[in-house]
């Protein structure tokens, strides 16, 4: 099984004849959901571009950082994701 975002994306939710790199940036709650994703790199393909941050905010969650003391912090996280 694929790591990462890929994991949660199928080919049926890739436009047809759209491939690329889409890299993203998001933030990471204190509840381990992405919020603030936005494209920092373009794939070429505006379909293509918007899959990652209208999808992955629904379905993937991350275990949450943690400050020093073991308290869930926000963090900021990049993925590129690959179609």
């Amino acid at each position: 099984m694929p790591e990462g975002p890929s994991r949660w994306l199928s080919d049926a939710d890739v436009p047809a004849g759209e491939h690329g790199v889409v890299v993203i940036s998001f933030g990471i709650g204190i509840d381990g959901r992405i919020s603030d994703c936005h494209v920092v790199q373009s794939s070429g393909f505006e379909q293509l571009d918007a899959l990652p941050c209208k999808t992955l905010p629904k379905v993937m969650r991350f275990k949450p950082a943690r400050d020093q003391n073991g308290n869930p912090i926000a963090t900021h996280g990049t993925n590129s994701i690959r179609f």
